[in-house]
């Protein structure tokens, strides 16, 4: 068993590759329900994305998930992924950067994004609250904020 331990986690995963006539790699992400390190590679190596080619990780963001007796609680509070862009004077290319925010709805996630993080604007906001029940768990927003484990590591697909 790797240092993941045996619970389900929600994986938010950096995918890199390159589709044809394109000169510069780019990046999207994939959500995706694993136990381990094992698990997560085998799921994204079965995600269909014929155009993409050497497709790789990067890194991803495990999320701990609820356990299914406190499947019946409620909260308003959500997690929410805030891409983060910045651009300089010095580079033509934007900066990027993640920022996971608990708020109750976008409207609130936006503006804590905007508020927390000066001199970047927000790229795209997504509700990984929702992207874990279209996958048929729930997530405890704070909990899974503060148990989220980040990994860097490139994995050839």
């Amino acid at each position: 068993m790797d240092d993941e331990g045996s619970a389900f986690r929600l994986h938010v995963v950096m995918i890199g590759g390159q589709y044809a006539g394109q000169r510069i790699e780019c990046h999207d992400i994939e959500f995706h329900i694993a136990a381990d390190e094992s698990g997560l590679v085998s799921a994204c190596r079965n995600q269909s994305r014929p155009a993409f080619k050497a497709r790789h990780i990067d890194g991803w963001i495990a999320l701990p998930l609820q356990a299914p007796e406190a499947e019946n609680a409620t909260t308003t509070d959500r997690l929410y992924l805030a891409e983060l862009g910045q651009n300089r004077a010095d580079s033509f290319y934007e900066l990027h950067d993640y920022a996971l925010i608990v708020a109750s709805d976008g409207r609130s996630a936006l503006r804590e994004a905007k508020s927390g993080h000066s001199g970047w604007h927000v790229d795209n906001l997504i509700d990984l609250s929702r992207e874990a029940e279209l996958l048929g768990h729930r997530l405890d927003a704070r909990s899974a904020r503060n148990g989220a484990r980040l990994v860097s590591k490139y994995i050839r697909l």
